[in-house]
C-alpha cells in the first residue's frame, strides 16, 4: 500500500475487510451472481483471504489494495463498506491486478457451513486432486471454482493424512483434525476418500479399474498374473487378478505402487493367493480327422475333405498324377476311376500306424465298391 493515509492501520484493516467480503460473496459453497471478485482473480483473491492478512508481505498487501479498489463500488452497494472507506479505498485504484506471487502447499483451519474445515493449496498431487473431486461438493470443493485452493471438510480432512510431509501446516490443530478425522472415518468414507483405484472382490475374482499404467502392465506380461480390458480409452482399464500365486505377485507390485485396497475381504483373500499354486490345464484331446467323400456326378469326380487338417492325407493327395487332382474353396477333386482313388487309400494306409490312416483308407475302399444306387458310378 503505497498511497499515503491518515491512519495506515485503519486503512490496512479496511482492505483486509474487503477481501473478505468479496471471498465470502462469491464463495463456491455461496455464490451470487454479479457478486465478489472477477473470474481473473477469484484463485489469488481466495488465496488471499485464505491466508490473512497477518500472512501478507508488502507485495501481498499491494495487491489486495488494488482489488478492494476494484471492486470498491460492489462493496459498497452491498453495505460491506462505508462511504468514507468507499473513498479510501478508490485512492489504491489501479489498472493493474497482476497476481503477486502466492505460497502454496499448506494448510489451515477454515470453515464449511459454520463447521470446522480445512483450507489447503494443494500444488503437491494430481492424486489428491483427482479424489478431492470425487467427494461431494458439500464436502470439498474450490473456493474459486477451479484452481489450487481447496476447502474440506473435517469428516474427510483424512485425504491429508498421506500428505502431511509435503503440506506446511499454518496451524498445528489441522495435524489434530486429519488425525481425529483418519481414526473415525467410516469404512464408506475411507473408500470414497481412497487414493487410487478401489479393488473389488466379486465371484472369487479381485478386479479394479484405473489408467494404464506400466509397471503393472510389465508384471502382468512377466507373471501373467492379470489380464485388462481396455475401456472407451487407456484412462478405463480394468484389471483382474489371476486366483493364484501369479496374481498375489501382481498384487504385490500394484500395493508397492503406492495404492491402497480398503474392501473387505480383498487384503485376506490376497494373501490367500500366495497358498494357490496355478493349474496346469489338461493337453486338449486331439480330434480324430475324417475323410469326407461324395461324388460330384456334374463334373464326374470325386470331392474330398478332411479335417481337422492332417498333413500326411495331403501327401497322400499330392502324390497322384497331378493331372487327377485339384484344389479350390477348401475341397480337392480327384479323378473318379478305381484306380486313381485305389492309389489314394493305398498312400494314406501307408501315412503310419495311427488307426485313423487305416480307417480313412477302409472309407475309400468302400466308396470305390458302392454301387450306382449310392450315386456314385460303378467302377469297374
Amino acid at each position: 500500500m503505497s498511497n499515503e493515509t491518515t491512519n495506515p492501520a485503519v486503512a490496512r484493516a479496511t482492505v483486509a475487510r474487503a477481501i473478505e467480503a468479496l471471498a465470502m460473496a462469491c464463495d463456491h459453497a455461496l455464490a451470487r451472481d454479479g457478486s465478489g471478485f472477477s473470474k481473473s482473480t477469484a484463485s489469488p483473491g481466495h488465496e488471499l483471504a485464505a491466508l490473512g492478512p497477518a500472512r501478507w508481505n508488502d507485495e501481498m498487501w499491494t495487491y489486495a489494495s488494488r482489488l478492494a479498489a476494484h471492486h470498491a463500488n460492489q462493496l459498497f452497494r452491498s453495505k460491506s463498506i462505508s462511504e468514507e472507506e468507499l473513498d479510501e479505498l478508490r485512492r489504491y485504484g489501479d489498472g493493474r491486478l497482476k497476481s503477486p506471487h502466492l505460497p502454496t502447499n499448506w494448510a489451515d483451519l477454515s470453515e464449511i457451513d459454520g463447521k470446522p474445515a480445512v483450507v489447503v493449496s494443494n500444488s503437491f498431487s494430481k492424486v489428491l486432486t483427482s479424489v478431492l473431486e470425487r467427494l461431494p461438493a458439500s464436502e470439498a470443493y474450490r473456493p474459486a471454482g477451479s484452481g489450487r485452493l481447496w476447502r474440506i471438510s473435517s469428516r474427510f480432512a483424512f485425504v491429508l493424512a498421506a500428505h502431511v510431509s509435503e503440506i506446511d501446516f499454518l496451524n498445528e490443530t489441522v495435524e489434530d483434525m486429519v488425525r481425529n478425522s483418519l481414526a473415525s472415518a467410516s469404512p464408506e468414507d475411507r473408500i470414497l476418500g481412497h487414493h487410487g483405484p478401489i479393488v473389488e472382490l466379486s465371484d472369487g475374482l479381485l478386479f479394479f479399474r484405473m489408467a494404464f499404467d506400466h509397471a503393472l502392465h510389465a508384471e502382468l506380461k512377466n507373471g501373467k498374473g492379470a489380464r485388462i480390458n481396455v475401456g472407451k480409452s487407456w484412462q478405463d482399464v480394468t484389471y483382474t487378478v489371476t486366483p493364484d500365486r501369479r496374481g498375489h505377485d501382481f498384487m504385490q507390485t500394484f500395493l508397492t505402487g503406492g495404492f491402497n485396497v480398503f474392501r473387505e475381504g480383498v487384503i485376506e483373500e490376497i494373501a490367500r493367493l500366495a497358498e494357490v499354486e496355478p493349474t496346469t490345464a489338461a493337453p486338449r484331446p486331439q480330434a480324430e480327422p475324417t475323410l469326407d467323400v461324395r461324388y460330384d456326378e456334374t463334373d464326374d469326380v470325386v470331392l474330398i475333405r478332411f479335417r481337422p487338417f492332417n498333413q500326411s492325407w495331403l501327401d497322400a493327395i499330392k502324390a497322384l498324377p497331378r493331372e487327377t487332382r485339384s484344389y479350390a474353396d477348401g475341397v480337392w477333386r480327384v479323378s473318379a476311376d478305381r484306380h486313381t482313388l485305389e492309389q489314394l487309400a493305398g498312400e494314406i494306409s501307408a501315412a503310419g500306424t495311427d488307426p485313423c490312416h487305416s480307417r480313412a483308407a477302409m472309407a475309400l475302399h468302400e466308396f470305390i465298391a458302392a454301387p450306382k444306387a449310392a450315386n456314385r458310378p460303378g467302377m469297374e
